[in-house]
């Protein structure tokens, strides 16, 4: 057993001063536990009269994910990328199979669009804050780009340049290769520079850096997302070779994996008592939106073509310009006067 539980109230003096001297004792990791004064403050507006403590053996517990191994870290983190992976893969798969799935259940194409809607949603059923419906319009938007491209890619892929299914199937890396990208380029970013300033930081202030911080990254990719998708857009034509346009999808995704990391770090640091319930709200609306857009959006490029569908869909992009930015320069001073921020 790795954690340690007892009822304060019927707790020995020995256990009790065991309990005290694991919640004080300063970790490897540097976690300033938390004053008794203001567990004692929080108990009681709870009208919790016998708490139990849960909290780690010491601070070399092996159990305390903080200390496992590297090996075992890294298999974890793998692990739910892999996941994440299959779940998004899923939804491609099903994409170029549209004329198929027609012919064989003899059914119209918007009945066949609604099995990629139904998946998106419910793949995800399971504030009041400018931040939060920044964060829920913008992801919003994201997650609709996204999976408009499967409704985009049949058009471009197979009736204009004309590629094999297995051809096609083969663009779908270029999302996968940007989020790569995306990935180590944020690393390296968080690794060499976010890290080293916010440890200088506490050291002068005694504070963590402030939470708009993490939104850094972002004001430079907001732009970068809007340009993937116009490059896609627009290069996007028989003169002009496939692979020129799927480097902008590669460009989108890329930048696209590091707007959203970045709000999803700010989120939880600004609402941490909310933080299931601002994800599952997030989710949600994120998810719905996806799965409306699939419904329209390949009538949208057949009716349009894919430069004018794409620039609309970069369009509703562009709104996240003008909220990263509002969101960096002044949502601190709208934080202040919320009861819900920590």
């Amino acid at each position: 057993m790795a954690s340690k539980a007892t009822p304060l109230s019927d707790a020995s003096d020995e256990e009790k001063y065991d309990i005290d001297a694991i919640t004080k004792v300063p970790t490897a990791t540097s976690i300033t536990a938390i004053p008794d004064e203001t567990i004692n403050k929080t108990f009681s507006a709870k009208g919790i009269e016998n708490p139990i403590v849960v909290t780690w053996y010491n601070d070399q517990d092996i159990e305390n994910p903080r200390n496992w191994s590297f090996a075992k870290k890294s298999w974890v983190v793998v692990g739910l990328c892999l996941y994440t992976f299959v779940v998004y893969c899923a939804a491609s798969i099903i994409t170029p199979l549209h004329q198929m799935g027609m012919m064989k259940w003899n059914v119209s194409e918007p009945v066949i669009s609604l099995a990629l809607s139904i998946y998106v949603l419910g793949c995800k059923l399971g504030m009041n804050s400018p931040a939060i419906a920044y964060a829920a319009v913008y992801g919003a938007i994201v997650y609709a780009s996204y999976y408009s491209f499967f409704e985009a890619f049949p058009i471009v892929y197979l009736e204009v340049y004309q590629l094999s299914l297995g051809g096609m199937g083969l663009i779908f890396l270029s999302l996968t290769i940007g989020c790569g990208i995306g990935l180590f380029g944020y690393y390296m970013y968080l690794k060499h520079y976010f890290i080293p300033r916010a440890r200088d930081y506490h050291q002068k202030n005694g504070k963590p850096v402030e939470q708009e911080e993490w939104l850094r990254p972002g004001l430079l990719g907001v732009w970068d997302v809007v340009a993937g998708l116009l490059f896609f857009a627009w290069t996007a034509r028989a003169s002009i070779h496939y692979i020129v346009p799927t480097i902008g999808i590669g460009f989108w995704a890329a930048t696209s994996f590091i707007v959203f990391r970045s709000l999803v770090c700010y989120i939880p640091l600004t609402y941490p008592e909310y933080v299931a319930s601002l994800f599952a709200a997030n989710d949600l609306v994120r998810s719905s939106t996806a799965a409306a857009f699939v419904e329209f959006t390949r009538y949208m490029y057949i009716e349009l073509g894919i430069g004018k569908g794409v620039t609309l869909m970069a369009g509703l992009s562009a709104l996240g310009l003008l909220g990263r930015h509002g969101l960096f320069w002044y949502e601190k001073s709208l934080r202040k006067r919320s009861k819900f921020t920590g």
